[in-house]
């Protein structure tokens, strides 16, 4: 039932069947949201904290799929109001920030041998931010406030087009 085998589609899908269960109550969208939790759960995460590319490949943190991942493990947790996929999600955060943030630059990719793209990505920046801000909302923990806006500031400052308002990818 998971096509895709990667982390930010399984994320998306996951945040999409939970959500779709919560408005209409149908057990077919918490039936398949469970199984996507469940999958996510033996195959997407890596040991203590955070979410890898996919099933296959690279087991570093990447910052997108992270984002998306953490944002649907936090609907999840309030939906089913079990704290587990909270704490792993805001531990994931956690790792993340530490495993991929620069103070110059935002969030970077990494790969296996520790090297960078020539540019930050605003898809990194924007899915942990929205990642941090609804951390902060489900968790009230200081730091996930302070980290939001903080990327929130950069996105402006580094892809923000003042000329006309657009973004830069």
């Amino acid at each position: 039932s998971n096509y895709s085998k990667r982390t930010d589609s399984n994320a998306r899908r996951f945040e999409m069947l939970a959500t779709t269960w919560r408005l209409t109550g149908n057990d077919e969208h918490r039936r398949f949201a469970r199984e996507t939790y469940g999958y996510f759960q033996r195959v997407l995460t890596e040991g203590r904290a955070g979410f890898v590319w996919g099933q296959v490949g690279d087991r570093q943190l990447y910052p997108e799929p992270n984002g998306l991942a953490v944002r649907a493990y936090l609907g999840w947790a309030a939906i089913t109001r079990d704290p587990r996929p909270r704490d792993y999600a805001l531990r994931s955060l956690d790792a993340t920030w530490e495993q991929t943030w620069l103070p110059v630059g935002g969030f970077w990719k990494r790969n296996f041998l520790e090297e960078m793209p020539k540019s930050a990505s605003l898809a990194d920046q924007v899915a942990m931010g929205r990642a941090f801000v609804m951390a902060a909302r489900v968790s009230e923990r200081p730091q996930d406030a302070e980290r939001a806006v903080v990327v929130g500031r950069l996105v402006l400052d580094w892809f923000a087009d003042a000329d006309d308002g657009f973004f830069h990818s």
